[in-house]
């Protein structure tokens, strides 16, 4: 409950700071959003338990979120790089295997 009330507190603060597109979804997804409602987060812990325990509850997927976006930009990356290397696909289909062992195992 803390945790949605906290999650419509940072929506109706992004809007007013003129991103009108921000909803419960895109405010952990999307790079600016997530980054502007952490800092939000941030600067409101410390005055109760239970709200302190919700914002890290948020700031935890804010860092999963993140997370994902990396391993898939670095994903593409890699892949970029391989198309261009590799273009015998069981030699791809074994990089992108050691790939995904390696870094997401």
């Amino acid at each position: 409950m803390i945790e949605q009330k906290l999650i419509e507190k940072g929506i109706k603060n992004l809007n007013q700071f003129g991103y009108p597109h921000v909803n419960k979804d895109n405010i952990f997804t999307d790079l600016i959003y997530s980054q502007m409602f952490k800092s939000m987060l941030e600067d409101n812990k410390g005055h109760r338990v239970d709200i302190d325990t919700a914002i890290d509850n948020l700031l935890a997927k804010i860092n999963d979120v993140s997370q994902q976006r990396e391993l898939l930009l670095a994903w593409e990356e890699y892949c970029c790089k391989l198309e261009h290397i590799t273009p015998n696909y069981e030699v791809l289909d074994k990089n992108i295997n050691d790939f995904l062992a390696n870094n997401c195992g």
